[in-house]
């Protein structure tokens, strides 16, 4: 099982992935932008040591509860709120199930107000989200797999970081 709260270890990098996240990423999606988010993706899953299938169903969760909410935003703005957040907590909070709970709150409060969140007791797909990440992460540690994962998230994000570093000049 991935480890618990351990996805950027340094409060330096939470501060170094928002100043990149929004130095590439404020007007909206681009090459640049991609290989950020990518390169801190790894970086976040190789501290939280989560395998590859760990991985694929964390982005799926973070993923289905922000679709769920994206076609409630009114505009652009609404939208590119909730892609900023869907970014933020799969890096930050990466293979830690239980800030999905947190993740749709802040959505609902976000769309709805403060009221919303209570009236919605604050969750309304979140609870089945984290029960299936939490099957996929229990089955992953029998997989045993983790080392190759770490490896070749080492390699990818090596390779990530060769190809953002041509993006500032």
């Amino acid at each position: 099982m991935a480890v618990q709260n351990n996805a950027l270890v340094k409060s330096g990098d939470i501060k170094n992935f928002y100043l990149h996240y929004n130095t590439f990423c404020s007007s909206g999606s681009s090459a640049a932008c991609d290989a950020i988010i990518h390169q801190w993706k790894y970086v976040s899953y190789e501290h939280a040591g989560m395998t590859s299938q760990e991985i694929a169903a964390w982005e799926n969760s973070v993923t289905q509860i922000i679709e769920h909410y994206n076609h409630q935003c009114k505009d652009n703005t609404c939208r590119n709120h909730l892609r900023s957040q869907k970014y933020r907590y799969m890096i930050e909070h990466a293979g830690t199930p239980e800030y999905l709970y947190q993740l749709e709150s802040s959505l609902i409060t976000y769309i709805h107000g403060p009221m919303a969140a209570v009236t919605a007791a604050g969750h309304q797909i979140s609870g089945s989200v984290v029960e299936a990440y939490n099957t996929v992460s229990r089955q992953s540690v029998r997989g045993g797999s983790r080392t190759q994962v770490n490896n070749s998230a080492k390699a990818h994000k090596n390779s990530e970081v060769a190809t953002v570093g041509t993006h500032h000049s």
